[in-house]
């Protein structure tokens, strides 16, 4: 097999190559050698900005987020966005990235006996880190805790009695399975962004109370969850959650609908993923560039190479400085 060489630019600190499905489709096509001289790099936003502006190779830009590549220095990117451009993006959430958690919530709606509300112990469940951007978090968890206590076991309005935080997701899907709803928010009302909040839910089979991607029901099946965005308010969404939660029968009916519209869903976007990235490595080295390396786009690309070092001299420098304070306070204080 064809050598590539790699490099993963940009993404968190305890990356492990093995959990990036665009790794995984790359070591079934090629002997992947993961270098400090890169043909190719993929790259995010996750570490530290902008780092791929100092390697000169095919980039590829993954972005887990909420946040649009600039295809003035990606050649390639991978993305919520539902845009076409050419053959240089490909839609794909980063709710699809982890199969295992894809093939829970495709199965949700198997071996719900009738006797199924006996494991359900809590009403609802509020697991978060922090407030979305306009406040919708905290105001759905105030209206439906008028109605019913929201256990919350984030860090963000955290109310369990021991201090209990579900940080993990094996703990969190363990708490979600106790619950007959869970509260599926994203951090930002935006067209076409969803992440892996909606997919938990089905996964440990409660029904997402869902608000963020007003095209969501493209994608998930209505009758499998309730829908924020489909109610001319919050208070309104609130009463029917109370409804869903009085009626045994509508309730089981949900839980029984399959979450997926397409139950081929999640299959199509892992082959249109791999297509995407074989399109890219299959092609002559020279010609697989789509990024323009001439004038303006150079320009701006060696202008955040400049802000970059900049800020990292300023950073080396100041912490120089301030050891240099803290050893003449130590001199004086411990002579």
């Amino acid at each position: 097999m064809r050598t590539v060489k790699i490099k993963f630019v940009g993404f968190w600190g305890h990356l492990q190559p093995e959990e990036m499905h665009i790794y995984n489709i790359l070591k079934k096509h090629y002997n992947v050698e993961i270098c400090d001289d890169p043909d190719y790099i993929i790259c995010s936003m996750f570490g530290d900005l902008y780092d791929y502006c100092f390697y000169d190779g095919i980039r590829i830009f993954y972005s887990g987020e909420n946040y649009t590549p600039d295809f003035s220095l990606v050649d390639y990117a991978i993305g919520f966005d539902n845009l076409k451009y050419h053959d240089r993006f490909l839609q794909f959430p980063e709710a699809l990235k982890y199969r295992h958690y894809l093939k829970q919530a495709e199965d949700k709606h198997k071996d719900i006996e009738d006797d199924f509300l006996k494991n359900k112990t809590k009403f609802a469940n509020f697991i978060f880190s922090h407030e979305s951007e306009k406040g919708e978090r905290e105001k759905i968890f105030e209206l439906l805790s008028k109605y019913k206590k929201v256990d919350s076991v984030g860090t963000f309005l955290n109310n369990s009695e021991t201090g209990y935080v579900a940080d993990d997701y094996d703990k969190k899907l363990d708490f979600l399975a106790e619950c007959k709803f869970t509260i599926a928010f994203e951090s930002t009302e935006l067209e076409d962004f969803y992440t892996e909040k909606i997919i938990h839910a089905f996964g440990a089979k409660t029904v997402p109370i869902y608000f963020g991607n007003k095209n969501i029901n493209d994608i998930f099946n209505p009758k499998a969850f309730i829908n924020c965005m489909d109610f001319p308010s919050l208070e309104a969404a609130a009463e029917y959650v109370a409804k869903v939660d009085q009626d045994d029968e509508l309730y089981m009916e949900m839980l029984r609908t399959p979450a997926f519209k397409d139950p081929d869903y999640v299959d199509k976007k892992y082959k249109e993923l791999e297509d995407f990235i074989l399109n890219i490595f299959e092609q002559d080295y020279e010609k697989a560039f789509r990024r323009p390396r001439h004038s303006a786009p150079m320009w701006c690309n060696d202008a955040i190479k400049g802000w970059i070092e900049r800020s990292r001299y300023e950073q080396r420098n100041s912490s120089k400085f301030l050891f240099r304070i803290l050893r003449k306070i130590e001199s004086i204080f411990y002579k």
